[in-house]
């Protein structure tokens, strides 16, 4: 190591080194020739004899390095250093190059980070080491993150390899402070939560076992740091403090860490409860009284020695068993690499290795336009140094040592762009840090630490940088690798450009094929989108008004909550400007409501149906009317649940029947009957769906009361919303109700929540696909423009013989065209391919969608006059005497 250390000094300090053995060489010759003259030569005479003396200058000074530096180490510098030059040599090309790569591997070392930051990283504060979360799978392959508390406490109990192992569920709750009642997220946790995430608090202390026992005398909190400062304005005396939960007392021992929320993505917690409060928090009865059927998700932490394989193994058997005694289910356990979002089966965690997974393909098809770009400016560059190459070949320079020189300034080109692609990746990602805004509760710095490049990224766009050397320095190689010596070694070919046409023409036609690729799937996306918004939903959303209330701590069971729905709907309606009011469990969103399966009778095939539990006027909030029958009804049924069915649904069940006084059979968890008391117009209720006549059923909520905690109300305005949205805040602010409000919205952004995801992979399609398009283009410039500077001559001889300028012009857009042509064709197959595997995903349009491909082929088009128009021009109005006369 020693040695190898010593010979790695000497490369950095070489030129230290080599001046001091220079004036050691100089002073050996210097005293040679002093003896000599001293024996009576002359000085002319001793200094050549001393010179002749030494011997090979050049080769002692080599032997020198090979004994202070090993061969190999040498080369590499003297790679280099060559590689080095073309920064000066090409500065033009060089810059190129280099902006080029680092724009394309910035926006995607960008957009990785960004992704791989929600799906990889975990949440700040958490000791992520040896973390894993228990995730399982059903037949179809679908992750659930959720399993019963029960499962949990079998589980803690029996597993060995898992030691801590937590269990995590979540809850909206009221909470009542002194300065007022908020709707927050709470997380009802085991004992052993913040001790299994590495958490430390930052004041107070964390539940004991016997404060998390069901049961326990007084109920306790921990809340976050955001909660302490916003509602007990940072007061130093916190700890021991009382708040209200949902209606029940609690004390406050601990406060969180300023960056701590919770250990996932979508679950940002203010407050944090004993999991054995379940049945006080929910007001939980019959069943669920002793909290066991509460959801949670649960990670643990391997123990030391303890193999990701074993503790596996170990799961499946437990979980299997447990699966077999209550004669539930065949799903499967797996353990997965704790992150913010791992075993999730939220949208983020489901569709986002989807996404990833298109953006990497996304990604490898820029990069590749780019390097064909960049390869052919070397290949170009190389070219142009024929001569020169055939000079070294000739003097005895090996092959190799020539595609070293070309590999090494493609590295340097590469090295370079990393740097700048890194640099571009850190200052974007902050800038939108903060720009976008985080969720709703997250602390400010949320956004920064999720999408802050951090060393994966540098690694993953350094990985890019290698994709791209090997890319720009294969053309350059093959090439030089088959050109012969003797016609550029004779007087005068020198002066004549030849090769690089076939490469470079092929990496034109891949540059446009995949950019025809990425255009083309960007616009079958984007005729994807304009198909859902020009679906015609059965209403108009305009003018409606969502706004979702908790009534945890105002409603211990079903029937008070009711009769609370009931005075806020007609609180509501009498505001001014509520033209009609009513409510609903749940609101439009990215998945459908709750599907179940409905018969018209026991005999019948089951349909698969949307339901929601509504109140009376639920119809009329979206403008519409009832078809047959009436509405739902504000005087509650003791033991009949009444329903409004869809037209599709009714003309589906009872084709030649109506359908009123029938009754729907249920199956499944919603078991059970439901007469059938109205039709209602076929509208997307749930928000956009593929299916041009859905299916739903709207079941009476006060016939059927929920115990759901939150409520959403729908408001249908008259005039303008944002004084119906003051008179609502007003209703159930302080002044009024004292609701806790959790969310108040239009209808339409509501809708637009659905077609978010879409929306974004579409403008980066588009974005990625039109940027392709211009590098492209580029390139098919530079390579119609080399063409056309090797025939000057051809074109000298046809303008002197009489042809039109016109002629020429319409010859090199032809060359070009034919270009533009074969990328088409090749780039419209892949295309065809490719949106047979996007079928699932597209909405209304189909992979073979004439107009979008007819859209493509006419952008191509104009790309190629553009491309083609300069050159074309320089071409025709080239002078043939004087081309003539100096050839």
């Amino acid at each position: 190591m020693g040695t190898f250390l010593c010979r790695l000094w000497f490369c950095l300090r070489r030129s230290r080194h080599a001046a001091d053995l220079r004036r050691e060489i100089e002073t050996h010759r210097s005293l040679r020739q002093d003896q000599l003259e001293r024996d009576g030569a002359s000085r002319g005479d001793a200094e050549r004899a001393s010179r002749r003396a030494l011997g090979n200058v050049s080769l002692s000074r080599e032997d020198v390095r090979g004994v202070w530096t090993p061969g190999w180490l040498e080369r590499l510098w003297q790679d280099a250093v060559t590689g080095a030059r073309i920064v000066r040599t090409a500065p033009g090309l060089t810059l190129t190059a280099v902006v080029l790569v680092a724009l394309v591997i910035g926006g995607n070392a960008t957009i990785y980070s960004m992704m791989h930051g929600v799906l990889r990283k975990g949440a700040p504060g958490v000791d992520a080491s040896g973390l894993f979360t228990l995730s399982w799978i059903n037949a179809r392959g679908e992750p659930r993150a959720e399993n019963s508390y029960e499962r949990y406490l079998r589980l803690a109990t029996e597993t060995r390899t898992l030691d801590p192992l937590l269990a995590c569920g979540y809850q909206r709750v009221a909470v009542s402070t002194d300065d007022g009642t908020y709707a927050v997220r709470a997380g009802l946790v085991s004992q052993n939560y913040f001790e299994t995430l590495g958490v430390d608090l930052e004041r107070g202390r964390a539940p004991s076992a016997d404060e998390s026992q069901p049961g326990a005398l007084g109920l306790i909190a921990v809340i976050s740091d955001r909660f302490w400062h916003e509602h007990f304005h940072g007061a130093e005396d916190v700890i021991g403090r009382s708040l209200v939960v949902n209606g029940q007392q609690a004390t406050v021992i601990g406060v969180a860490p300023r960056w701590f929320q919770g250990a996932w993505l979508s679950e940002l917690f203010d407050i944090w409860l004993p999991l054995a409060s379940y049945p006080q928090i929910v007001h939980a009865s019959g069943e669920g009284a002793d909290g066991r059927v509460a959801p949670v998700i649960m990670t643990g932490r391997l123990r030391p020695g303890v193999g990701l394989r074993q503790a596996q193994a170990e799961l499946a058997t437990i979980d299997a068993r447990l699966q077999w005694e209550g004669r539930n289910g065949s799903e499967r356990v797996t353990l997965v690499p704790y992150s913010a979002t791992a075993g999730g089966d939220n949208a983020v965690a489901t569709q986002g290795g989807r996404f990833l997974a298109v953006f990497s393909v996304v990604t490898l098809l820029t990069l590749l336009i780019v390097c064909a770009n960049v390869a052919n400016l070397m290949l170009g560059r190389t070219v142009n140094r024929q001569r020169e190459i055939a000079v070294r070949r000739a003097l005895g320079c090996p092959h190799s040592r020539i595609v070293r020189m070309l590999v090494a300034e493609g590295i340097v080109v590469a090295m370079l762009a990393w740097v700048a692609a890194v640099a571009f990746a850190w200052i974007t990602s902050g800038v939108l840090a903060n720009v976008i805004p985080p969720p709703q509760g997250a602390n400010a710095g949320f956004a920064e630490w999720y999408f802050k490049p951090d060393a994966g990224v540098a690694a993953y766009a350094l990985v890019l940088a290698g994709i791209a050397t090997v890319a720009c320095v294969l053309g350059p190689v093959l090439f030089a690798g088959r050109q012969p010596l003797t016609p550029w070694l004779k007087s005068g070919d020198h002066s004549i450009v030849r090769g690089r046409s076939r490469l470079s023409r092929g990496l034109v036609v891949l540059q446009l094929a995949l950019s025809v690729l990425l255009v083309a799937v960007a616009g079958l996306a984007w005729r994807s989108l304009s198909m859902v918004g020009a679906v015609d939903v059965g209403f108009s959303p305009d003018n409606i008004l969502l706004v979702t209330v908790n009534t945890a701590g105002r409603a211990e069971d079903s029937a008070t909550r009711t009769q609370l729905l009931e005075t806020i709907r007609d609180r509501l309606q009498s505001t001014t400007g509520a033209a009609f009011v009513s409510y609903a469990d749940s609101v439009p969103r990215e998945s459908s409501w709750t599907r179940v399966a409905v018969r018209a009778d026991a005999a019948s095939e089951p349909t698969r149906v949307e339901i929601n539990r509504v109140g009376p006027g639920f119809p009329a909030v979206y403008g519409l009317g009832i078809t047959a029958g009436q509405d739902l009804s504000r005087t509650a049924k003791p033991g009949r649940r009444t329903a409004l069915i869809s037209q599709h649904l009714a003309d589906t069940l009872w084709p030649r029947d109506s359908p009123i006084g029938k009754r729907l059979l249920f199956d499944g968890h919603e078991t059970g009957q439901a007469e059938v008391v109205g039709i209602v117009p076929d509208a997307f209720y749930s928000g956009f769906r593929t299916d041009s006549r859905p299916y739903y059923a709207l079941l009476s909520a006060i016939d059927d009361p929920s115990a759901a905690a939150e409520a959403s109300f729908y408001v249908r305005a008259d005039g303008d919303l944002n004084r119906v949205a003051a008179g609502v805040r007003d209703v159930l602010g302080p002044a009024g109700l004292a609701m806790p409000i959790v969310a108040v919205r239009t209808l339409e952004s509501q809708l637009a929540v659905i077609t978010a995801v879409p929306r974004l992979l579409a403008s980066m399609l588009a974005a990625f696909g039109l940027a392709a398009l211009l590098i492209a283009t580029l390139g098919q410039y530079s390579v119609v423009l080399f063409e056309t500077r090797r025939r000057v001559r051809e074109f000298a001889v046809r303008l002197a013989l009489g042809a039109s300028p016109q002629r020429i012009q319409s010859s090199v857009i032809r060359e070009g065209a034919w270009l533009s042509v074969i990328g088409l064709s090749v780039g419209g197959v892949l295309s065809l391919i490719v949106g047979q595997l996007m079928r699932g995903w597209l909405f209304g349009v189909s992979p073979t969608d004439a107009t979008t491909y007819l859209a493509v082929a006419a952008v191509l088009l104009v790309t190629t006059i553009v491309a083609c128009a300069i050159p074309a021009r320089m071409a025709s109005r080239v002078d043939p005497l004087r081309v003539l006369r100096e050839e």
